[in-house]
């Protein structure tokens, strides 16, 4: 096992998607999404109300990069090149544990592409960043995302009861996790 002492945000292909860092040039194709009250209603995130807010994901994405503590993908359709949605990996390396995160445009939902994406980004953690486990969480009621966990080959380990306080309200957090010894090279169950 290895401890990097930075997190690489490293480009990687799907079939339908180019999984990459962020840049300013992208700011339009993630305001259009973000500025979406239904991309945002079951995040920690409000929905982007100018370019402005979209210009403040951007800087700290990139300063994420710049840090080295590892920055969203942004997920650039093949067919397009357009962003259509983002995928985050947050490393505790003493534990050798990571957490994800995704959103994806509306317009794109249930077609596969955030499983898709997801299954690049536990190849990664666990085979070149050898993690031990990956954990994801969703709130409660967001069914869609928490198929995407069951999708991935991830187990429900509990509900956690008001876990995180969003938009003025304490919130039930799902918690699912796969362990390395669990994956199958990224093949969901």
């Amino acid at each position: 096992m290895r401890e990097p002492q930075t997190l690489d945000t490293p480009e990687l292909e799907t079939e339908r998607l180019l999984l990459r860092r962020f840049n300013p040039a992208d700011e339009d194709d993630i305001y259009r999404y973000c500025r979406d009250p239904e991309v945002a209603r079951l995040t920690s995130w409000d929905p982007h109300r100018s370019i402005d807010d979209t210009r403040r994901f951007l800087d700290w994405a990139l300063t994420r990069y710049e840090e080295g503590t590892g920055g969203p993908w942004a997920m650039v359709l093949h067919e397009t090149g357009m962003v259509v949605g983002a995928f985050g990996l947050t490393v505790v390396w003493p534990h050798l544990r990571g957490e994800v995160g995704y959103w994806l445009g509306r317009p794109l939902w249930r077609q596969g592409l955030t499983t898709e994406a997801g299954q690049a980004i536990l190849r990664y953690a666990f085979h070149d960043l050898e993690l031990n486990r990956v954990e994801a969480r969703c709130e409660a009621e967001n069914a869609a995302s928490e198929r995407v966990m069951q999708k991935l080959g991830m187990s429900y380990e509990g509900l956690m009861r008001q876990q995180i306080f969003v938009k003025g309200v304490f919130r039930d957090m799902k918690l699912y996790a796969q362990l390395r010894s669990e994956w199958r090279g990224g093949s969901p169950r």
